[in-house]
């Protein structure tokens, strides 16, 4: 028999080289461990830092990298033939319940789950266990006497096993896996400088009472075996969702089917227009195209003439923003020359004259090209793709400019009033800020 033999608690374990002497008995060991202790690695893989293989004896390799990279090295850089079973373990310390989704031990075991052979993971339920040999004689038996009968070559067998004398062990149980108490969450702690510190700590308390499980086999002073699979597919639940895709496709094609038929009504066309005059003025984040594409879907005939006139209107509501913005600014500044500060507001005037008037021209005529761009185009989804870019590109710009001509005329504006804030009070200050908003929008 050829025995591939490995563990997650690194070359060096005790609960490897008892193994190893035992299953030398039995059959040719060939040893592909880790170099260092990684518990909790799962069937992780090192894919970023290159793997080194290094033989420390006749029969052992060590990796420096997960358990699941010793198991992937070995059944294809280092052994010549395959093996006839996989043995993960001795782990110290148990892998019941929940364990087996962390575990490095499982995890090497998992490695073999594509081949012809059985893969075993044998963990000792104790840290510091006092009686490893207890598990040596309970695997024995298993490969011995439990091994023959098996209905699938490829099992994956999580073995957990009491640390006490083999004459106290009760029997074997089949088990499923049980589950823990949540864990605790208020464990923390501070390092020599006061800093705040954290560890995972070990594992909750299980749920005990539940017969049947890894658990409450162990509870029982029984050897549990688990058998496991790779296959996390939640079959119960796979009809109650396509049920539930079935409804939320049903009803995605009635929001469609509603926005078309509403889109095909002769009053869309008047909020089409209105929105795209409202939308260019005060640069409202939710475009005007949101209405356009379904209504061009809708009426593939007046597509064009909708993107034409979008673009007018938004056009001229961008303009009007600019002259309602301009003459309330002119307000405010006549009103500051009256009370004699207009030195204190002459550098913003002049930031906001240049930047203001680069926000209005963005706003109206960058989306210019991109809609005529999109009738050119003659094609209904490139519509829906030009229209969406356009949306991105062109509101983009615009936040950008409002963001730079606030900073750069804006804020020194209010900065330079609020200096004189007992001289003019608040009202002025209100004044001040609603003729700069309108300015920029």
């Amino acid at each position: 028999m050829r025995i591939l033999l490995t563990n997650d608690d690194g070359y060096f374990s005790k609960g490897i080289t008892m193994l190893d002497e035992m299953l030398s008995e039995i059959g040719e060991v060939t040893i592909v461990a880790p170099e260092n202790n990684y518990s909790g690695a799962s069937s992780s893989l090192t894919l970023k830092n290159p793997l080194r293989i290094r033989k420390y004896k006749d029969n052992g390799f060590y990796v420096n990298g997960t358990p699941a990279d010793c198991v992937f090295m070995a059944l294809t850089r280092i052994l010549k033939n395959p093996p006839d079973i996989l043995i993960s373990g001795i782990n110290h310390g148990a892998n019941l319940g929940d364990d087996v989704l962390y575990s490095g031990t499982v995890g090497a075991a998992m490695g073999g789950r594509f081949h012809p052979f059985p893969s075993i993971a044998i963990s000792i339920t104790n840290l510091k266990p006092e009686y490893l040999s207890t598990a040596v004689e309970v695997l024995r038996e298993i490969i011995d006497k439990k091994l023959d009968g098996l209905p699938n070559p490829s099992s994956i067998l999580n073995v957990n096993v009491p640390d006490i004398p083999i004459d106290e062990i009760q029997g074997y149980s089949l088990t499923r896996l049980g589950r823990r108490e949540l864990p605790e969450n208020d464990r923390i702690n501070t390092d020599a400088y006061g800093n705040e510190i954290h560890w995972v700590g070990p594992p909750p308390e299980p749920v005990l009472g539940d017969e049947g499980t890894d658990f409450d086999a162990i509870s029982k002073n029984r050897v549990s075996i688990t058998p496991l699979k790779t296959d996390f597919t939640d079959f119960k639940s796979m009809e109650a969702l396509k049920d539930w895709l079935c409804s939320m496709q049903e009803l995605t094609k009635k929001i469609i089917n509603f926005v078309l038929d509403q889109s095909a009504r002769p009053g869309a066309i008047y909020l089409l227009f209105g929105w795209s005059f409202v939308e260019a003025w005060f640069i409202i984040p939710i475009p005007p195209d949101a209405l356009l594409i379904p209504m061009s879907i809708a009426n593939p005939s007046k597509a064009y003439f909708y993107a034409y006139m979008t673009t007018i209107s938004s056009v001229i509501g961008g303009l009007l923003g600019y002259l309602i913005g301009y003459f309330a600014i002119e307000f405010a500044m006549t009103f500051i020359e009256s009370i004699g500060l207009i030195d204190a507001y002459a550098q913003a005037t002049d930031w906001f004259t240049i930047w203001g008037s680069a926000v209005i021209l963005i706003a109206g005529f960058t989306v210019i090209p991109f809609k005529i761009f999109t009738i050119m185009a003659g094609s209904m989804k490139m519509n829906v793709v030009i229209f969406l870019l356009a949306s991105v590109i062109s509101r983009g710009a615009r936040f950008y400019i409002v963001a730079y001509a606030s900073k750069k005329g804006g804020q020194l504006a209010v900065d330079k009033i609020m200096n004189h804030a007992d001289k003019v009070g608040y009202v002025f200050m209100a004044l001040l800020l609603i003729g700069l908003m309108w300015s920029i929008i």
